[in-house]
C-alpha cells in the first residue's frame, strides 16, 4: 500500500525544488472540473507558490459572465466549469475563465478542424497556447494534469493537453489520483464522481472514446509490465483489452519521446 500523505508531501516538495532551482514564480494549471486537474490544483496550492488556475470552456454561456454575482439564487449551471469554479473558490489561488469559441471559429472559418476529432484536437492545442500565455506573463510553468494510464497509452493531444513543463502525476495510476483526492478531503464530491473527459467535443467522455474504463487500462498496463505474458490464456474480453492497450502504447510511443533528430554523422539512424 502506498503512503498517500507522504506521497503528497513528496510531490509538493518536488515541485517546490524545481521552481527554486529554475527561478519560477508561478504555477499555471488548466482546471477542467475533473479529478486530475483538481488534485494538481491542490498540490500546487500546497507549495505556497503563486498558483493560477484557468478554466477554458468552449462557450461563455456555460458560466455567468460576472462570477461576483454568483449566489444561491443565481447558481451556475451544472457544467465542468462550475465544478472548477467551486473547487478554486476560497482557495489561495487565482482563477480565470477564458472561452475559446472565438478562436476555434476563427480556425474553422479558415478551413481547419473539419472533423469532430480534428476540431477536438484543435481545442486542446488552443487551450495549451492560452496556458502558456499565462505562464509567460507570470514567469511561470504549466503544470501537467495527465496520469500514468493516459500517458502510457498516449491518450492525450500532442501539442495540447500533453504539452506542459512538469508532470506530477504521470507516474501515478488514476486509482492513486483518487486516493490523493480522498486524503485532501476538500475536493468536491461532484468532481470525484464526474466522468473523466478532455472536453474535445460536447458530451465526450474518455471511457466512451477509449471503449474501456480507466480501471481496465490500469489492469492491462500492470499485466503488460510483467513477464512472461500469457495473453492467449485469458478470456476473450480480457485478451481484447490487453491487446488494445498494447497496441495503443506502441502506436503512441512517439508522444512520449523527443522528436527524432537527423545526425549527419549517422544518416541511416532513424531511432
Amino acid at each position: 500500500m502506498m503512503n498517500i500523505p507522504k506521497l503528497i508531501d513528496d510531490i509538493v516538495g518536488w515541485i517546490k525544488k524545481y521552481c527554486e532551482k529554475n527561478g519560477i514564480d508561478s504555477l499555471i494549471v488548466g482546471v477542467s472540473g475533473g479529478i486530475d486537474s483538481a488534485v494538481v490544483t491542490c498540490l500546487c496550492e500546497k507549495t505556497g507558490i503563486k498558483t493560477i488556475c484557468v478554466s477554458l470552456p468552449y462557450e461563455y454561456d456555460q458560466v455567468p459572465m460576472d462570477l461576483a454575482t454568483l449566489n444561491s439564487e443565481n447558481p451556475m449551471k451544472e457544467t465542468s466549469t462550475r465544478r472548477a469554479y467551486y473547487l478554486c473558490r476560497g482557495r489561495k489561488v487565482e482563477y480565470f475563465i477564458k472561452a475559446i469559441q472565438p478562436i476555434v471559429l476563427a480556425y474553422k472559418n479558415a478551413g481547419f478542424g473539419e472533423t469532430q476529432l480534428l476540431e477536438g484536437n484543435l481545442r486542446s492545442r488552443i487551450r495549451a497556447n492560452i496556458l502558456y500565455d499565462f505562464a509567460a506573463k507570470n514567469n511561470g510553468i504549466v503544470v501537467g494534469t495527465g496520469n500514468k494510464d493516459e500517458d502510457q497509452i498516449g491518450y492525450f493531444t500532442k501539442g495540447g493537453d500533453g504539452l506542459c513543463d512538469v508532470c506530477p502525476l504521470s507516474n501515478l495510476h488514476k486509482s492513486i489520483v483518487y486516493e490523493i483526492a480522498k486524503v485532501f478531503g476538500d475536493i468536491p464530491q461532484d468532481i470525484i464522481d464526474a466522468a473523466p473527459t478532455a472536453e474535445l467535443w460536447e458530451n465526450q467522455t474518455d471511457e466512451n472514446e477509449l471503449g474501456m474504463t480507466y480501471d481496465e487500462v490500469e489492469w492491462a498496463l500492470r499485466i503488460l509490465g510483467r513477464r512472461p505474458i500469457a495473453i492467449n490464456r485469458m478470456e476473450k474480453k480480457e485478451r481484447d483489452i490487453v491487446n488494445k492497450v498494447k497496441n495503443m502504447v506502441k502506436k503512441n510511443d512517439h508522444k512520449l519521446r523527443y522528436p527524432p533528430i537527423f545526425d549527419p554523422n549517422n544518416p541511416e539512424n532513424i531511432e
